[in-house]
């Protein structure tokens, strides 16, 4: 996100890529509870998904400082995130190699 937050949606919300102005492309749909924005900022990148909530929730955002501090003190939530982030790549790959027939 570019205000440099991890976000917690406590409602149900579409995660999607944004092709052009017209078009995106659907990547998953978040659960109650799950979290996004994380992959950015373990990689210093700009946001590469949006969400949009499909219910009526809550959001809950956690600052970057907060975010790094949370991962240096407890590194078993730090492994569980890069696991978290592995899965969620390599399921995108998956699913853009679907999309272009090439799978």
């Amino acid at each position: 996100m570019p205000d440099g937050r991890v976000v917690s949606a406590l409602a149900r919300a579409p995660l999607f890529a944004r092709l052009t102005d017209e078009q995106r492309r659907a990547l998953a749909t978040l659960a109650t509870g799950s979290y996004f924005g994380e992959m950015g900022l373990v990689e210093g990148a700009v946001r590469s998904a949006t969400a949009q909530m499909a219910t009526a929730g809550e959001v809950l955002r956690m600052p970057k400082n907060d975010f790094q501090a949370m991962l240096q003190a407890y590194p078993l939530v730090a492994m569980q995130l890069n696991a978290e982030i592995i899965r969620r790549h390599r399921k995108n790959v998956s699913g853009a190699l679907d999309d272009d027939g090439k799978s």
